[in-house]
């Protein structure tokens, strides 16, 4: 009993909500060692069915371009303030008008709208083009010169009131022009992208390498641009279990609970320095299981390959510097005589790829073998793992990933 009136006084955190997402056919991730034809297989993929390949490399380069391009996109009705929409002006406008001036706002924030003043002016004019009377006066006895009542008109027209300008209509259109320029404006702002892209210049020009949270933000915002009905193949992402958590998280909201074990100790530590201990006696219905969760992607693919054949692969690479066309010397030979440039045919080059090296190539091993356990074991978790060995033709590796 003291449980549930302790359930209800204190009742448990729901679950967040859900991200909400297009409806995609496919949603896959493939992953491997670099040099075992994820991204042949995932081009030939997105040549034949309805799928986009999102390569994190080059989300990144995109997402810098829209960022110095300065990639802007319209802020949504819903998000603009509704006083601006309906036609006021952001601050006070004292609008002059035949007659006198019409006093901008003293509250803060409020603004004067231009539909009265129209209506002012268009009152005025009215006003000015209907004849008025003069009361009719007796002419004077003594004629008088004509320079004299010249000289009798400039004295008065010096010394009355001065004239107050009046708006006219063009006047008033260009005022409600300059007004609708200023508002589509404030309705522009940086694209989601090109704020990500300044993020990512931030770090790159400190000399930092962009963390993991960075580069799942920028995978999910290009999979809210992906339209709905096609579906999307990432290549080669996530590589840490970091990135496989805030992923699932961004896409379902999903968060990994902590260890029992662990979660168990903080509590007790915390009742300890309380010095709070519970009397309560263990409810004897347990609570029933949850649900397994679903995951926000469909199927994972390893693409399995021994080290020995990566570091094969890597080496012993040439091209054609005409066609740009790759070769290599094992795999994929190329022509007869291009490699001393004789019958008429063009000299293939070695490739330079510092990256790719043999000391590069072994360190890059070793960081996918020490990841790759964690992140098997999170995916099996959701049973969405598979395995594909690769050690063979690109064709039957692209039958067997489509099947």
């Amino acid at each position: 009993v003291v449980k549930r009136l302790n359930d209800i006084v204190n009742p448990p955190t729901p679950p967040p909500e859900a991200p909400k997402f297009p409806a995609f056919p496919i949603k896959a991730c493939i992953l491997g060692k670099f040099f075992a034809g994820k991204s042949g297989v995932i081009s030939r993929i997105t040549e034949t069915h309805r799928v986009e390949c999102l390569a994190v490399d080059l989300l990144v380069h995109e997402a810098l371009e829209a960022y110095k391009q300065k990639e802007m996109v319209e802020v949504p009705d819903s998000e603009f303030p509704p006083s601006i929409l309906s036609g006021a002006a952001e601050t006070p406008v004292a609008v002059t008008v035949q007659g006198g001036e019409t006093p901008a706002p003293t509250t803060p924030g409020a603004a004067t709208p231009v539909a009265p003043a129209v209506d002012a002016v268009k009152e005025d004019q009215a006003k000015a083009a209907t004849p008025q009377q003069q009361p009719i006066t007796p002419a004077p006895t003594d004629a008088a010169t004509p320079t004299s009542a010249i000289d009798t008109k400039e004295s008065s027209d010096t010394t009355g009131p001065p004239e107050t300008p009046t708006m006219t209509d063009q006047s008033v259109r260009d005022c409600e022009s300059e007004m609708s320029i200023k508002i589509d404006d404030a309705k522009m702002q940086l694209s989601a992208r090109a704020k990500l892209g300044l993020k990512a210049m931030n770090h790159l020009k400190k000399g930092r390498v962009l963390p993991d949270a960075l580069l799942v933000e920028i995978m999910v915002e290009a999979i809210r641009r992906i339209p709905e009905g096609t579906g999307w193949i990432l290549d080669n992402f996530p590589i840490n279990i970091q990135q496989a958590k805030m992923l699932e998280k961004a896409l379902t909201g999903y968060e990994a609970p902590g260890s029992p074990r662990k979660s168990a100790m903080m509590q007790q530590q915390k009742d300890q320095k309380k010095g709070k201990k519970s009397k309560l006696v263990q409810d004897p219905i347990p609570s029933p299981e949850a649900k397994p969760h679903i995951s926000g992607i469909d199927i994972v693919i390893l693409f399995d390959i021994e080290n020995e054949v990566v570091l094969k692969r890597a080496e012993g690479r040439t091209f054609d510097p005409q066609s740009g066309e790759v070769f290599h010397q094992e795999f994929q030979p190329p022509i007869e005589g291009t490699y001393t440039g004789l019958q008429n045919k063009s000299k293939v080059l070695p490739v330079l790829d510092s990256a790719n090296d043999r000391e590069q190539a072994q360190i890059r091993l070793a960081t996918f073998q020490e990841n790759w356990p964690k992140l098997e074991k999170w995916f099996t978790k959701f049973d969405i793992m598979t395995r594909i060995d690769v050690d063979r033709e690109e064709e039957l590796n692209y039958i067997e990933t489509v099947h």
